[in-house]
């Protein structure tokens, strides 16, 4: 068995090496096109981008939170303060240097820093799900390549820094599968904390974390659980008591933004309504034309393509599930017993689920939220694009990586050449 062992840890090492070249190229493409996106993009025309700017200069000039319904305050200035004062440090430091364009630029370009450690943190949590290999990568390239999550990273926005800081505790947790510790739990619960105060989107965390522990571990969890949950209560505690205080409301005005700005449920009027919302959540997992104010309006070409590459990943995993439906057993004994693949599995399934599942109930019974508050979902689809990959390429060959990865590439061509080449619209932020 040791000699068994040995050999398997050598042939992982070697295909970890293998994959890593690249891996790293990816990230280093991704890196300049995120870049690009930064300068290429006009001011403002990324969804939310003018309220989420006028924050980040009320922070700069003021020092100080924000309150609805002051002077120069907008709707996106009521949720939490980590992006902000981040961004507005940067913009003060740069401001210096070169007025109010050169600040805006900076600020935009710290979001393609946070872009690639984020791919950096998929990288590492793509393996820790599936074999190394060119599905990995092929999957690390959906993300790292893909034009959606690109726009927004290089956009003024808090989505970023969020998902970022998510992906971070999601691999403090997995590092350690074999049990969980109460200063680690105190050390995860801050993590989930200052990401909440990114954004609230970090939440399904509150309770997939939990989960896992105390159905792997059993009872004996049931203090690092508590620890995570108080570390989360002390560092966000605060923040909550605030919004009670001046809105009445734990979580601030989910619907309006205390300058006329309101944002209703989304009704649902027959099979349309409900093909709209399919269309809406494939549309954020690939192409910024939502994020970009619909200015830009994919061909029915690549609408097509991206809806049959979509039902294709979600089918192609269902059926693995359906070939490895007589192992339930014996992979439940294996989750029990500590294996880290399957924990992983577990936690990005099970955050994945929450962020889709509340996100859609949500958006047609609270406020028609944008799709990017389900982000936290992004490993989970990661990891079934990489068993999809997986599967065709043992079927295919490694013919059909190139074409994916030159298929992002054109991708990515197109939503540059076309949101780069608009002319003013009325959203343009004005750089002085």
């Amino acid at each position: 068995m040791p000699v068994l062992e040995r050999t398997v840890d050598r042939a992982r090492s070697v295909a970890l090496r293998v994959q890593q070249e690249p891996a790293r190229l990816v990230m280093a493409v991704s890196f300049g096109l995120a870049l690009t996106y930064v300068f290429v993009i006009m001011p403002g025309l990324p969804a939310d981008e003018p309220s989420h700017w006028s924050t980040v200069l009320f922070y700069s000039a003021h020092l100080r939170l924000p309150q609805l319904g002051q002077r120069a305050v907008s709707y996106d200035a009521q949720q939490g303060p980590v992006a902000y004062a981040l961004d507005a440090v940067v913009y003060r430091l740069f401001h210096v240097v070169g007025g109010v364009s050169t600040g805006f630029f900076a600020v935009r370009a710290l979001g393609a820093i946070e872009f690639t450690a984020s791919v950096a943190c998929v990288s590492w949590l793509i393996e820790r799900v599936v074999r190394p290999g060119f599905a990995a990568v092929s999957a690390l390239a959906v993300f790292a390549l893909n034009p959606m999550m690109l726009g927004m990273y290089a956009s003024v926005q808090n989505d970023g820094i969020c998902i970022l800081i998510s992906f971070l505790a999601l691999i403090v947790v997995l590092r350690h599968d074999r049990g969980v510790t109460t200063w680690r739990a105190i050390g995860v619960g801050l993590l989930v904390g200052t990401a909440f105060l990114a954004k609230e989107t970090v939440w399904p965390l509150l309770l997939a974390l939990p989960l896992l522990w105390l159905w792997r571990d059993g009872k004996r969890t049931m203090v690092p659980v508590l620890a995570f949950l108080g570390s989360f209560a002390v560092t966000t505690g605060w923040w909550i008591a605030r919004n009670e205080l001046l809105y009445g409301s734990l979580f601030g005005k989910a619907d309006t933004g205390g300058d006329g700005t309101t944002f209703p449920p989304y009704r649902i009027h027959g099979l349309g309504g409900i093909f709209h919302i399919v269309e809406n959540d494939i549309t954020y997992i690939w192409v910024p034309t939502e994020y970009y104010r619909n200015v830009i309006v994919a061909p029915p070409v690549i609408k097509i393509l991206l809806a049959v590459t979509t039902v294709a990943v979600i089918a192609l995993c269902l059926w693995r599930l359906w070939c490895l439906r007589g192992l339930w057993s014996t992979l439940f004994s294996r989750f029990r017993a500590g294996d880290g693949q399957l924990s992983a599995w577990f936690l990005l399934a099970t955050s994945a689920a929450l962020s889709v599942g509340v996100q859609t109930v949500l958006f047609i019974t609270v406020s028609a939220i944008a799709p990017r508050l389900g982000y936290l979902a992004w490993p989970c689809w990661l990891a079934m694009v990489a068993v999809a990959f997986d599967t065709v390429v043992s079927r295919r060959g490694r013919k059909v990586v190139a074409p994916a990865l030159l298929g992002m590439l054109g991708l990515n061509a197109w939503v540059l050449w076309s949101a780069g080449s608009l002319g003013a619209e009325p959203f343009r932020i004005v750089l002085g």
